[in-house]
């Protein structure tokens, strides 16, 4: 059993790497064979070239700019204020989104925006 397993397996292994040849008529049909035909290109189908993973962290260039600590330390601290006041609006427009009750939609909206700056709060460092 095993052996006619292993058997049909190759077979239809080496039925994937048959040519596969493509023509066109006057027509503009476009016809896609396995053997090939006055006029049929041959399809270059091989399988694509597996990208290398990076680390975790990739590289910078020598000529990207850079900062020292402090100044991104600052960054990062305005980026922090900025988004906590951003939420601090958003809570804000829930409330009175609430206070609405034919404006559930804006309710949704609110509570979906308040997540994405929950979520980019938390991936500050």
């Amino acid at each position: 059993m095993r052996l006619i397993c292993l058997s049909l397996g190759l077979l239809l292994s080496l039925s994937a790497l048959a040519d596969i040849y493509k023509s066109v008529d006057g027509s503009g049909h476009v016809t896609y064979s396995s053997t090939p035909s006055k006029g049929a290109k041959r399809l270059d189908l091989a399988p694509p070239v597996a990208r290398q993973t990076q680390s975790s962290r990739a590289v910078s260039p020598s000529s990207f700019p850079r900062v020292d600590g402090q100044t991104q330390r600052e960054r990062d601290d305005m980026r922090r204020r900025i988004l906590e006041q951003e939420r601090a609006t958003e809570l804000s427009l829930l409330s009175e989104a609430r206070a609405k009750t034919n404006n559930q939609a804006d309710v949704v909206l609110h509570q979906k925006n308040i997540e994405a700056l929950n979520s980019e709060l938390a991936r500050l460092k």
